[in-house]
């Protein structure tokens, strides 16, 4: 458990997110009309990310210490896990234009000292985490299930197709919870894994990555890089389940220098970005604040 608690308490050598789990390509052209009149067109590319700004909870007391942020496909529930006791926390809103309601320790899935790295399945009715178990060990992947989404959860059990001698960490699910996108340190130092068929192979993309997040289809990819002595976000697509990652892009709009953003979640539309502003890399500072930024 102590290499997981120095993991989850590292100052980000921050590199940032330029977009929610996906880069951002921001290209336009204007083409001019014919008879040279005033008029033109504009191509702007692709949708870019708006200026983030922070996700508002009622609950002051942690509003810097939120981390691993995951919201429901219809993103009316919000799970995060307050960083100083490692425990998640759920909050719930009427529509996506309401405010979120005052957050709550989630405490069915209690398993251990702590309980992190919250993802929900496509159709929030199974909840995966990271935790040391009742015997204090390495972190494992548990998952706890509910029969609707207004159910409690249930009591919570191990995944053991991804367990491991290391910490296992942010299993997100794909395709139905057919296969999992992960960190893991079962190698001797962080990186990304896959679960698929049974069998856990690592996510090639060129980079080093961590903070994992991945589209419900299996295809899209947001993770956490480090550029220079700053670690931020990527995104990387594949155009089938089993073809090749193409190159990892930076999510440029919301990028900042020397601030460290990770954590990423991004709706199924691809037009909302939830993550974390881990505060400055030089200094080392606890903050951990959800912003979000929409396109």
């Amino acid at each position: 458990m102590q290499s997981l608690k120095w993991f989850l308490a590292l100052p980000i050598v921050a590199t940032l997110l330029t977009g929610c789990g996906s880069p951002g390509d921001d290209t336009s052209n204007a083409d001019a009309t014919t008879d040279g009149a005033a008029d033109a067109t504009a191509d702007s590319g692709p949708p870019v990310w708006s200026e983030p700004v922070p996700v508002m909870i009622d609950d002051e007391a942690s509003f810097q210490f939120r981390t691993d942020p995951t919201l429901s496909t219809d993103e009316l529930e919000l799970y995060y896990v307050h960083r100083s006791t490692s425990k998640p926390f759920r909050a719930t809103r009427a529509s996506r234009t309401d405010p979120w309601g005052m957050p709550q320790e989630v405490t069915a899935i209690a398993t251990g000292n702590y309980q992190t790295t919250p993802r929900l399945s496509g159709d929030g009715r199974r909840l995966y985490f990271s935790s040391d178990g009742p015997s204090h060990v390495p972190a494992d992947v548990w998952m706890s299930s509910r029969q609707t989404v207004t159910d409690p959860w249930g009591s919570p059990a191990i995944v053991p197709e991804l367990m491991s001698g290391g910490n296992d960490l942010r299993a997100t699910p794909c395709l139905g919870a057919t296969r999992f996108i992960f960190e893991s340190d079962r190698d001797g130092s962080y990186a990304l894994f896959e679960l698929a068929g049974g069998t856990v192979r690592p996510v090639e993309t060129g980079m080093v990555g961590t903070y994992p997040f991945v589209t419900e289809d299996c295809l899209t990819l947001y993770f956490v890089a480090a550029v220079g002595s700053t670690r931020t976000i990527f995104v990387s697509q594949r155009t089938s389940v089993d073809a090749a990652w193409a190159m990892p892009q930076l999510v440029e709009e919301i990028h900042r220098d020397g601030i460290a953003h990770i954590a990423p979640w991004v709706s199924g539309a691809g037009d909302h970005l939830v993550f974390v502003d881990a505060g400055l890399v030089l200094g080392g500072s606890p903050d951990r604040v959800l912003l979000e930024s929409f396109r």
